[in-house]
Protein backbone atom coordinates (compact mmCIF):
# COMPACT_ATOMS: atom_id res chain seq x y z
CA UNK A 1 0.00 0.00 0.00
CA UNK A 2 1.36 3.22 -0.62
CA UNK A 3 1.14 6.50 1.55
CA UNK A 4 1.35 9.96 1.21
CA UNK A 5 3.00 12.20 3.50
CA UNK A 6 0.75 13.25 6.28
CA UNK A 7 -1.52 10.26 5.63
CA UNK A 8 -1.90 7.23 8.67
CA UNK A 9 -2.47 3.95 8.15
CA UNK A 10 -5.55 2.11 9.81
CA UNK A 11 -4.63 1.20 13.16
CA UNK A 12 -5.15 -2.32 13.23
CA UNK A 13 -3.51 -3.07 10.09
CA UNK A 14 -0.46 -0.72 12.09
CA UNK A 15 -1.03 -3.55 15.22
CA UNK A 16 -0.91 -6.61 13.27
CA UNK A 17 2.24 -5.68 11.85
CA UNK A 18 4.00 -5.14 14.75
CA UNK A 19 2.77 -8.53 16.23
CA UNK A 20 4.12 -10.05 12.49
CA UNK A 21 7.74 -8.37 13.71
CA UNK A 22 9.83 -8.25 16.96
CA UNK A 23 8.66 -5.84 19.43
CA UNK A 24 10.97 -3.34 20.49
CA UNK A 25 11.64 -2.60 24.11
CA UNK A 26 9.54 0.51 25.18
CA UNK A 27 10.80 2.30 28.52
CA UNK A 28 8.08 3.69 30.45
CA UNK A 29 9.72 6.56 32.72
CA UNK A 30 8.21 7.22 35.74
CA UNK A 31 9.74 10.25 37.75
CA UNK A 32 8.19 10.35 41.28
CA UNK A 33 8.22 12.29 44.98
CA UNK A 34 6.01 12.35 47.55
CA UNK A 35 3.05 10.35 45.59
CA UNK A 36 3.13 6.51 47.35
CA UNK A 37 -0.25 5.83 46.68
CA UNK A 38 -0.69 7.49 42.91
CA UNK A 39 2.26 5.77 42.30
CA UNK A 40 1.43 2.69 42.64
CA UNK A 41 -1.79 3.12 40.75
CA UNK A 42 0.42 4.71 37.98
CA UNK A 43 3.13 1.63 37.70
CA UNK A 44 0.29 -0.70 38.08
CA UNK A 45 -0.82 0.54 34.56
CA UNK A 46 2.07 0.53 33.19
CA UNK A 47 2.71 -3.40 34.54
CA UNK A 48 -0.76 -4.11 32.85
CA UNK A 49 0.22 -3.20 29.51
CA UNK A 50 -0.88 -6.20 26.66
CA UNK A 51 2.49 -5.43 24.67
CA UNK A 52 5.31 -7.86 25.79
CA UNK A 53 8.12 -5.71 25.63
CA UNK A 54 8.35 -2.96 28.36
CA UNK A 55 10.45 -1.69 31.07
CA UNK A 56 9.30 0.50 34.06
CA UNK A 57 12.27 2.76 35.47
CA UNK A 58 11.29 4.80 38.17
CA UNK A 59 13.03 7.70 39.49
CA UNK A 60 12.27 8.65 43.28
CA UNK A 61 13.57 12.30 43.97
CA UNK A 62 14.12 11.84 47.58
CA UNK A 63 10.74 10.95 48.85
CA UNK A 64 9.87 10.91 52.33
CA UNK A 65 6.79 9.36 52.57
CA UNK A 66 6.02 5.54 51.77
CA UNK A 67 7.40 6.11 47.93
CA UNK A 68 10.56 3.95 48.77
CA UNK A 69 9.25 1.23 49.99
CA UNK A 70 6.33 0.75 47.25
CA UNK A 71 8.91 1.02 44.63
CA UNK A 72 10.66 -1.76 46.79
CA UNK A 73 8.14 -3.78 46.54
CA UNK A 74 7.28 -3.14 42.81
CA UNK A 75 10.34 -4.35 41.94
CA UNK A 76 10.76 -7.34 43.82
CA UNK A 77 7.57 -8.22 41.94
CA UNK A 78 8.43 -7.76 38.81
CA UNK A 79 11.36 -7.67 37.10
CA UNK A 80 10.83 -5.32 34.39
CA UNK A 81 10.68 -2.58 37.31
CA UNK A 82 13.98 -0.50 37.47
CA UNK A 83 13.94 1.94 40.53
CA UNK A 84 16.52 4.62 40.79
CA UNK A 85 16.75 6.14 44.36
CA UNK A 86 17.97 9.67 45.01
CA UNK A 87 19.52 10.62 48.37
CA UNK A 88 17.61 13.91 47.87
CA UNK A 89 15.70 16.28 46.11
CA UNK A 90 17.29 17.26 42.65
CA UNK A 91 14.45 19.27 41.09
CA UNK A 92 11.58 18.14 39.42
CA UNK A 93 13.32 18.86 35.85
CA UNK A 94 16.24 16.88 36.64
CA UNK A 95 13.99 14.02 37.41
CA UNK A 96 12.50 13.61 34.12
CA UNK A 97 15.79 13.83 32.90
CA UNK A 98 16.58 10.92 34.79
CA UNK A 99 13.98 8.48 33.75
CA UNK A 100 14.63 9.00 30.14
CA UNK A 101 18.77 9.22 30.67
CA UNK A 102 18.00 5.39 32.07
CA UNK A 103 16.04 4.01 29.24
CA UNK A 104 17.27 0.76 27.92
CA UNK A 105 14.33 0.70 25.47
CA UNK A 106 14.41 1.40 21.40
CA UNK A 107 10.80 3.54 22.16
CA UNK A 108 10.33 5.76 25.52
CA UNK A 109 7.47 7.45 26.86
CA UNK A 110 6.70 9.43 30.12
CA UNK A 111 4.13 8.70 32.53
CA UNK A 112 3.61 11.07 35.59
CA UNK A 113 3.07 9.27 39.05
CA UNK A 114 -0.42 10.14 39.25
CA UNK A 115 -1.69 9.49 35.91
CA UNK A 116 -2.28 5.93 34.64
CA UNK A 117 -2.82 4.29 30.65
CA UNK A 118 -5.62 1.97 29.49
CA UNK A 119 -4.13 -1.45 29.24
CA UNK A 120 -4.05 -1.35 24.99
CA UNK A 121 -2.17 1.83 25.70
CA UNK A 122 1.25 1.05 24.74
CA UNK A 123 0.66 -1.36 21.99
CA UNK A 124 -1.30 0.77 19.75
CA UNK A 125 0.49 3.83 19.86
CA UNK A 126 3.45 1.28 19.33
CA UNK A 127 1.25 -0.13 16.25
CA UNK A 128 0.56 3.41 15.13
CA UNK A 129 4.41 4.69 15.27
CA UNK A 130 6.32 1.96 13.41
CA UNK A 131 3.41 1.26 10.79
CA UNK A 132 3.76 4.93 9.79
CA UNK A 133 7.43 5.81 9.32
CA UNK A 134 7.02 9.29 9.52
CA UNK A 135 5.44 9.64 12.53
CA UNK A 136 8.32 10.89 15.38
CA UNK A 137 5.24 10.53 18.02
CA UNK A 138 2.11 9.06 18.68
CA UNK A 139 -0.23 9.41 21.72
CA UNK A 140 -3.86 8.02 22.80
CA UNK A 141 -6.46 10.11 24.06
CA UNK A 142 -5.96 12.38 26.94
CA UNK A 143 -8.23 12.14 29.83
CA UNK A 144 -8.35 14.50 32.85
CA UNK A 145 -9.79 13.36 36.37
CA UNK A 146 -10.14 15.91 39.50
CA UNK A 147 -11.16 14.63 42.43
CA UNK A 148 -11.47 10.86 41.03
CA UNK A 149 -14.31 12.04 38.82
CA UNK A 150 -13.76 12.34 35.21
CA UNK A 151 -13.80 16.24 34.23
CA UNK A 152 -12.97 16.32 30.10
CA UNK A 153 -10.95 15.05 27.41
CA UNK A 154 -8.62 17.11 25.77
CA UNK A 155 -8.78 17.83 21.56
CA UNK A 156 -6.94 15.91 20.02
CA UNK A 157 -3.02 16.30 18.47
CA UNK A 158 -2.99 16.10 14.88
CA UNK A 159 0.21 17.40 13.13
CA UNK A 160 0.26 15.65 9.53
CA UNK A 161 1.57 18.05 7.71
CA UNK A 162 4.76 17.37 5.09
CA UNK A 163 6.79 20.71 6.31
CA UNK A 164 8.29 20.28 9.30
CA UNK A 165 7.71 24.03 9.55
CA UNK A 166 4.23 23.81 9.04
CA UNK A 167 3.92 20.68 11.98
CA UNK A 168 5.57 23.65 14.36
CA UNK A 169 4.21 26.50 13.79
CA UNK A 170 0.72 24.51 13.96
CA UNK A 171 1.50 22.84 17.51
CA UNK A 172 2.94 26.32 18.85
CA UNK A 173 -0.51 27.50 17.86
CA UNK A 174 -2.73 25.08 19.42
CA UNK A 175 -1.00 23.49 22.43
CA UNK A 176 -2.98 23.96 25.50
CA UNK A 177 -2.17 20.73 28.06
CA UNK A 178 0.04 19.07 25.82
CA UNK A 179 -1.10 15.97 26.22
CA UNK A 180 0.59 14.43 23.69
CA UNK A 181 4.37 15.10 25.55
CA UNK A 182 3.41 11.21 27.19
CA UNK A 183 3.01 9.88 24.02
CA UNK A 184 5.65 7.11 22.32
CA UNK A 185 8.16 8.03 20.54
CA UNK A 186 11.76 6.90 19.99
CA UNK A 187 14.11 7.40 22.68
CA UNK A 188 17.27 8.49 20.61
CA UNK A 189 14.95 11.52 18.71
CA UNK A 190 13.31 12.31 22.06
CA UNK A 191 16.66 12.02 23.51
CA UNK A 192 18.13 15.08 21.08
CA UNK A 193 16.17 18.23 22.84
CA UNK A 194 17.63 19.10 25.65
CA UNK A 195 15.34 19.13 28.83
CA UNK A 196 15.40 22.92 30.32
CA UNK A 197 14.50 23.96 33.68
CA UNK A 198 11.43 25.80 33.03
CA UNK A 199 7.99 26.56 32.50
CA UNK A 200 7.48 24.91 28.79
CA UNK A 201 10.11 22.37 28.46
CA UNK A 202 7.32 20.23 27.60
CA UNK A 203 6.46 22.16 24.55
CA UNK A 204 10.36 22.18 23.55
CA UNK A 205 10.39 18.56 23.24
CA UNK A 206 7.24 18.20 21.71
CA UNK A 207 7.91 20.81 19.07
CA UNK A 208 11.33 19.15 18.49
CA UNK A 209 9.52 15.83 17.85
CA UNK A 210 7.47 17.54 15.38
CA UNK A 211 10.37 19.07 13.56
CA UNK A 212 12.02 15.01 13.34
CA UNK A 213 8.33 13.61 11.97
CA UNK A 214 4.41 13.63 12.57
CA UNK A 215 2.64 13.92 15.49
CA UNK A 216 -0.49 12.07 16.34
CA UNK A 217 -3.40 11.43 19.17
CA UNK A 218 -5.01 7.49 18.72
CA UNK A 219 -8.17 7.37 20.07
CA UNK A 220 -8.89 4.18 20.56
CA UNK A 221 -6.91 4.35 23.99
CA UNK A 222 -6.51 6.63 26.70
CA UNK A 223 -4.05 7.99 29.06
CA UNK A 224 -5.61 9.20 32.32
CA UNK A 225 -4.16 12.32 33.71
CA UNK A 226 -5.37 14.00 37.46
CA UNK A 227 -5.38 16.91 38.27
CA UNK A 228 -4.26 17.35 41.43
CA UNK A 229 -0.27 18.46 42.50
CA UNK A 230 1.46 21.45 42.21
CA UNK A 231 1.33 21.78 38.64
CA UNK A 232 -1.85 22.56 38.39
CA UNK A 233 -1.89 26.46 40.08
CA UNK A 234 0.02 28.77 39.76
CA UNK A 235 1.47 29.17 43.46
CA UNK A 236 2.82 25.66 42.60
CA UNK A 237 4.06 26.18 39.11
CA UNK A 238 6.10 28.75 41.01
CA UNK A 239 7.45 26.80 43.28
CA UNK A 240 8.40 24.14 40.80
CA UNK A 241 10.45 26.36 39.00
CA UNK A 242 11.86 29.29 40.89
CA UNK A 243 9.38 32.06 39.16
CA UNK A 244 9.17 35.50 40.59
CA UNK A 245 5.73 36.81 40.27
CA UNK A 246 6.47 38.80 37.32
CA UNK A 247 8.06 35.86 35.63
CA UNK A 248 4.79 34.00 36.15
CA UNK A 249 2.91 36.61 34.68
CA UNK A 250 3.76 35.79 30.71
CA UNK A 251 6.46 32.99 30.91
CA UNK A 252 6.67 32.89 27.37
CA UNK A 253 9.19 35.32 27.27
CA UNK A 254 11.65 32.53 28.52
CA UNK A 255 10.23 30.52 26.22
CA UNK A 256 11.01 32.40 23.18
CA UNK A 257 14.24 33.02 24.25
CA UNK A 258 15.08 29.24 24.95
CA UNK A 259 13.46 28.92 21.89
CA UNK A 260 15.49 30.82 19.81
CA UNK A 261 18.99 29.22 21.28
CA UNK A 262 18.01 25.92 20.83
CA UNK A 263 16.71 26.20 17.55
CA UNK A 264 19.67 27.97 15.64
CA UNK A 265 22.72 26.16 17.46
CA UNK A 266 22.28 24.82 20.70
CA UNK A 267 19.73 21.53 20.13
CA UNK A 268 20.92 18.60 18.23
CA UNK A 269 17.15 18.15 17.34
CA UNK A 270 16.79 21.22 15.07
CA UNK A 271 19.71 20.37 12.80
CA UNK A 272 19.73 21.07 9.41
CA UNK A 273 21.90 20.22 6.43
CA UNK A 274 21.56 23.87 5.45
CA UNK A 275 21.99 27.00 7.94
CA UNK A 276 18.95 28.84 6.40
CA UNK A 277 16.58 25.85 7.01
CA UNK A 278 17.62 26.53 11.02
CA UNK A 279 17.27 29.59 10.54
CA UNK A 280 13.88 29.71 8.62
CA UNK A 281 12.27 27.49 11.49
CA UNK A 282 13.97 29.56 14.52
CA UNK A 283 12.21 32.72 12.76
CA UNK A 284 8.70 30.92 12.02
CA UNK A 285 8.55 29.51 15.44
CA UNK A 286 9.53 32.25 17.58
CA UNK A 287 6.96 34.60 15.57
CA UNK A 288 4.68 32.37 16.32
CA UNK A 289 4.70 32.04 19.53
CA UNK A 290 5.57 35.94 19.82
CA UNK A 291 2.08 36.40 17.94
CA UNK A 292 0.20 34.00 19.33
CA UNK A 293 1.19 33.52 22.75
CA UNK A 294 3.63 36.23 23.93
CA UNK A 295 1.91 39.84 22.71
CA UNK A 296 -1.68 39.44 23.55
CA UNK A 297 -0.61 38.31 27.27
CA UNK A 298 1.73 41.39 27.17
CA UNK A 299 -1.13 43.82 26.16
CA UNK A 300 -3.44 41.75 28.70
CA UNK A 301 -0.82 42.44 31.44
CA UNK A 302 -0.37 46.13 30.52
CA UNK A 303 -4.12 47.06 30.72
CA UNK A 304 -4.51 45.22 34.12
CA UNK A 305 -1.86 47.76 35.30
CA UNK A 306 -3.06 50.89 33.71
CA UNK A 307 -6.71 49.59 35.36
CA UNK A 308 -5.24 49.25 38.58
CA UNK A 309 -3.25 52.53 38.22
CA UNK A 310 -6.02 54.03 37.33
CA UNK A 311 -8.34 52.58 40.47
CA UNK A 312 -5.80 53.96 42.70
CA UNK A 313 -6.04 57.46 40.93
CA UNK A 314 -9.51 57.88 40.96
CA UNK A 315 -9.56 56.04 45.30
CA UNK A 316 -6.73 59.19 45.87
CA UNK A 317 -9.34 61.59 43.83
CA UNK A 318 -12.22 60.17 46.01
CA UNK A 319 -10.37 61.68 48.86
CA UNK A 320 -10.22 65.01 47.75
CA UNK A 321 -13.43 65.66 49.36
CA UNK A 322 -12.58 64.53 52.58
CA UNK A 323 -9.12 66.24 52.57
CA UNK A 324 -10.64 70.16 51.61
CA UNK A 325 -13.16 69.71 54.68
CA UNK A 326 -10.38 68.75 57.16
CA UNK A 327 -8.37 72.06 55.85
CA UNK A 328 -11.67 73.72 56.16
CA UNK A 329 -12.06 72.69 59.55
CA UNK A 330 -8.45 73.32 60.37
CA UNK A 331 -8.67 77.29 58.47
CA UNK A 332 -11.67 77.86 60.89
CA UNK A 333 -10.20 76.94 63.85
CA UNK A 334 -6.93 79.19 62.85
CA UNK A 335 -9.26 82.09 61.98
CA UNK A 336 -10.99 81.63 65.62
CA UNK A 337 -7.18 81.33 67.23
CA UNK A 338 -6.26 84.92 65.30
CA UNK A 339 -9.62 86.98 66.45
CA UNK A 340 -9.01 85.68 69.78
Amino acid sequence: MTMRAGEQRPVQAAVAEVHETAFPLVTIGMPTYNRARSLRRAAESALAQDYPSVEIVISDNGSTDETAAVCAELAARDPRVRVIRHAANRGVTENFVEVRRQARGELFMWLSDDDWIDPGYVRVCVGTLLGSPGHALVGGAVHYHKDGVFHHAAPPTRLLDASPVARVTSYLREVEDNGIFHGVGRTDVIRRQPFHHMLGADWLIVASMANAGTVTTIGEVAIHRSMAGGSWSPEGVMALYGLSARQAQNPYGALLRTMLVDVLWRSRAWQSPRLMGRLFMAVYACITVWKIRYAPLQRRIRAARRFEQRSALRHQVGRLPFLLHILQGLRRLLAVRDRG
